[in-house]
């Protein structure tokens, strides 16, 4: 119940978030379009002062990255019950629709073992990435969604060990993190991404249940 109160709260507060970029990138985009106003010149008549339109950091927004996500993935739940923490790599897709929203694309797959048992991690997530202030080239952001995953694990059970049936479902994720744009082609940031599949009834055995944290250095190359 907690676990899903949590849950609940950081979707809600990612979606107010998302909701506050939009606006304040709306009236950003609003001022910066402003049209020329007029005002007297020296003779008394009207004449036409254009005004300062906002400087966009990057120019031209490039559609299309790639990337990596290597660092610290945290099991919680029955998947930390089966298996330990370990270093991942992920593989992430990125899609600009604007200078403030972009489509972000996950997929990940992992093996955590220990003493014997095993939770195995896959999944294939889909998340729209909100970037919530920009300085330059530093851009805060938050990201929330939905996948598909398809958890297992080995478990103990009367001294053998038993695999749970792979099954696919459906998730939850969300994060935030850090880009700092060293280019028009490289990026490099910090990133938060938790993801909670939804539970798997077994026939035999507890369901697996269970989410995951995951602690990324990542790396995007634009094209």
């Amino acid at each position: 119940m907690k676990r899903n109160f949590f849950l609940k709260a950081g979707l809600a507060a990612t979606l107010l978030i998302i909701s506050g970029a939009a606006l304040a990138q709306a009236q950003n985009y609003k001022k910066a379009n402003k049209g020329p106003t007029l005002g007297p010149d020296h003779s008394g008549q009207s004449t036409a002062t254009e005004t300062p339109r906002e400087v966009q950091t990057f120019g031209e927004i490039k559609k299309h990255s790639i990337g990596l996500g290597l660092g610290q993935t945290m099991l919680m739940g029955d998947l930390a019950d089966h298996g330990d923490n370990g270093i991942t790599v992920d593989f992430y897709y990125s899609y600009s629709a604007s200078y403030t929203f972009d489509f972000l694309a996950n997929v990940h797959i992992s093996e955590h073992e220990f003493k014997g048992e095993e939770s195995n991690l896959s999944g294939l997530s889909a998340a729209i990435k909100a970037r919530t202030y920009q300085y330059d080239a530093f851009s805060p952001f938050v990201l929330g969604g939905l996948g598909f995953y398809a958890p297992t694990v080995r478990r103990n059970i009367d001294g053998k060990f038993v695999d749970s049936r792979t099954k696919m479902t459906f998730g939850t994720n969300f994060g935030a993190g850090v880009d700092l744009r060293l280019n028009n082609k490289w990026t490099f940031g910090v990133l938060g991404h938790y993801h909670n599949p939804f539970d798997i009834k077994q026939e035999v055995g507890d369901e697996v249940e269970g989410s995951y944290f995951k602690f990324l250095l990542t790396s995007m190359f634009t094209f």
